[in-house]
Formats: C-alpha cells, structure tokens, sequence
C-alpha cells in the first residue's frame, strides 16, 4: 500500500528510488526491448484504495458470502 519497493538480494536490501530506478533500467537493458514495449505487455491492472467498514463479529463471514454473490451475479470475475 505504500508504494515501497524493497531488494534483498546481492545486498543487504535497499528501500531506496535511485536503487529501484537502477534495477529498472538494467532489467530494460537485459530484456532488449523498450520500457515502453515492456509496459505495453503488462496487463491492465485497476486499483482502489483499501475499503474498511465495521461488520459484527458474528456476521463478518456472511458479509463476504453476500458481497461474492452479488459480485458473481453482476458477472465480475
């Protein structure tokens, strides 16, 4: 959720832009495409941001079953 990319490999690990931008571009130069061409390849994704709402204890498991049904019977897969 927080848009942090960390690596621990070869190192100790970094959490760091610089380092995440020097992975990207030598993972584009060991590909042998473009960026641009790699993304295009990727599916779209859609995102949302996290939804939190209070359910009883004793109904959360019911409340999923609901929200798959009508999710499933509106065709969402």
């Amino acid at each position: 959720m927080s848009g942090h990319i960390f690596f621990a490999d070869d190192w100790y690990g970094f959490d760091d832009a610089i380092y995440a931008a020097l992975r990207l571009i030598a993972a584009i130069d060991a590909s042998g495409v473009s960026l641009t061409e790699l993304k295009s390849r990727m599916p779209n994704m859609i995102n949302t941001p996290e939804l939190r709402f209070q359910v009883d204890e004793s109904r959360k498991f019911a409340v999923i079953d609901e929200v798959l049904a009508r999710l499933t019977a509106s065709g969402a897969d």
